[in-house]
């Protein structure tokens, strides 16, 4: 053991000598090979800040474009950021401002090449390229592993600072301690340091990635867009079972003052008391999204309450009021679930966890899996069914796109989302089932999220959405709002498999079992982007109207 440590320090000095030896030798603008590809929403725009203002300033005042980080250092940004790629030039004096595209997807290349060619007058340099970092927090790593090795890379690794550590459940690891931990960096970039951590082989590293519950494409999640008040209250159909003793997690948004302090917190939502739990404070330096959706949460929530108010509910803050999150603390609050649904399990029928949001991680990344498979399995492993979202990036796609994590893990329930008329939803992605998430279908018209909401509201179209709880009443006078989304398609779906539970003469159905059940109650769909096909809608109308043409089998 003591030999193998020295040989393992050895490399571990030869790679650090190396990769500080080809820093300083390498200028910033050096092509990167193993770069990670531009989000095509992104600017990194370098150059004096009053000429920066000159180009963004309209785009800004429009709301078109979003200030996301400033860098009065260009070193500082090179320090965070990977090496850039295309020979940008940091003249003296100059800082570095990153920006974000807020429109939808079909505009957002017509609005960065307004930007790059406003720039160039004005000395400014302009990059798209190289900002796929952008969607993790800088300066933070996620490690899994065994622990004994996780202290041995962080014992050899400058600048590594430890921040927490989650213990690991799961039946695929080797016995012992095996934990998820999150470490500061202090002298190397994100990717430098996964890089160089990955390349041992013996400890798992990747990013502190985002999560978003309204994500940067501004069609995913719901409300996503502008919300429109006093919708008409969401009822469901009768049901013998109401989802008595069957608990339900929500990890969404959460527009109540709560504190890690003050534990669960009891709340109103659509009539019904729901828990609600802040137990991790988000970090500080989480960026900020382009619509404050608060309510998210609680929209989340109704929708499931609609089906089945007797459950026992909680609604967990994961993301701030803009619908933005970091990886990390999702963790930790699975973890914190987890340990609390298992103290009780003797008394409830069953459990589900909701995932009404999506991780900025590409599902073909090697990092992607780190610490994401672990806590899915171990939350699994405690006998809890696992429902989400399956995202909506396909607006303005000639094809529905694939599932993101955590919908793309085989251990979870994709939800995707269907109109009132059983048709995929045009911004919806593929999934294993469908549920009523409102829309319009693809190729039928205008898909923008704000157009689609101001006509349930304005236009007298409210099969365009569904709609959900908000507790501001000075935004809304019957506390209901429109939206639409797999955001509220998947608590649909968590409510239905909670109906199940309830209904079930086992003490605890298995996962397996109750997705399986799900997926045959599912109605064939002529998409096969629907997955097993259409669940069944148990959402009326204030007339009494069932949404969806489709029925149970039963």
């Amino acid at each position: 053991m003591r030999k193998g440590m020295i040989i393992l320090f050895i490399l571990m000095t030869a790679i650090l000598c190396l990769w500080s030896w080809e820093r300083a030798l390498s200028p910033p603008s050096r092509a990167a090979a193993a770069s990670v590809a531009g989000t095509g929403r992104h600017v990194a725009l370098i150059g004096e800040p009053t000429n920066i203002l000159s180009v963004t300033q309209a785009l800004v005042a429009a709301q078109t474009l979003k200030p996301l980080r400033t860098y009065s250092e260009t070193n500082a940004y090179i320090r965070e950021a990977p090496p850039p790629i295309g020979g940008i030039i940091y003249p003296p004096g100059a800082v570095v401002q990153l920006y974000e595209v807020t429109t939808d997807t079909l505009y957002a290349g017509q609005v960065l090449s307004q930007v790059v060619a406003a720039a160039a007058p004005l000395s400014v340099t302009a990059t798209t390229e190289n900002l796929g970092w952008l969607s993790y927090l800088p300066g933070r790593v996620i490690l899994s592993g065994s622990c004994a090795q996780i202290d041995i890379v962080a014992s050899l690794l400058p600048g590594l600072a430890e921040l927490a550590r989650l213990p690991l459940r799961t039946a695929t690891l080797p016995p012992g301690c095996n934990e998820i931990r999150l470490y500061a960096l202090a002298e190397m970039s994100v990717d430098a340091a996964v890089a160089m951590i990955n390349s041992m082989g013996s400890v798992t590293a990747g990013p502190d990635y985002l999560i978003i519950g309204a994500d940067e494409e501004y069609v995913a999640g719901s409300p996503a867009g502008p919300q429109e008040p006093d919708a008409p209250p969401l009822v469901a159909a009768p049901s013998d079972c109401l989802g008595e003793d069957v608990r339900v997690v929500l990890f969404d948004t959460l527009p109540y003052s709560v504190s890690a302090e003050d534990g669960g917190v009891p709340v109103t939502i659509a009539g019904a008391t729901v828990t609600a739990s802040a137990p991790y404070t988000l970090p500080a330096t989480l960026p900020a999204g382009a619509y404050d959706v608060p309510a998210h949460g609680t929209f989340a929530a109704s929708t499931a309450l609609a089906v089945t108010p007797e459950a026992d509910v909680h609604l967990v803050r994961v993301l701030n009021d803009t619908g933005i999150g970091d990886l990390f603390t999702l963790f930790q609050a699975m973890n914190t679930m987890v340990t609390q649904t298992l103290a009780v399990s003797n008394t409830l029928a069953g459990a589900v966890f909701n995932y009404s949001l999506v991780i900025e991680a590409s599902p073909d990344s090697a990092t992607t899996t780190v610490g994401i498979a672990q806590m899915l399995e171990t939350v699994e492993n405690a006998g809890i069914l696992q429902v989400a979202a399956a995202g909506n990036d396909s607006a303005f796609t000639a094809a529905p796109q694939p599932m993101p994590f955590p919908a793309a893990d085989p251990r979870v329930l994709g939800v995707t989302a269907v109109t009132w008329q059983g048709e995929l939803a045009c911004y919806a992605n593929q999934g294993d089932v469908a549920l009523l998430g409102g829309g319009i279908p693809r190729d039928a018209g205008d898909c923008h999220i704000a157009a689609l909401v101001t006509a349930c509201r304005h236009q007298g179209h409210p099969e365009y959405c569904v709609t959900g709880w908000d507790p501001d009443t000075a935004f809304t006078t019957t506390q209901y709002d429109w939206g639409l989304g797999t955001s509220f398609a998947a608590p649909g779906a968590a409510a239905l498999a909670a109906q199940l539970m309830a209904c079930s003469a086992a003490p605890w159905t298995p996962p397996a079992t109750v997705s399986a059940d799900l997926l045959e109650l599912a109605a064939p769909g002529g998409d096969g982007a629907l997955g097993a096909g259409i669940l069944p809608n148990l959402y009326l109308l204030p007339a009494g109207q069932i949404y969806l043409p489709v029925l149970p089998k039963n």
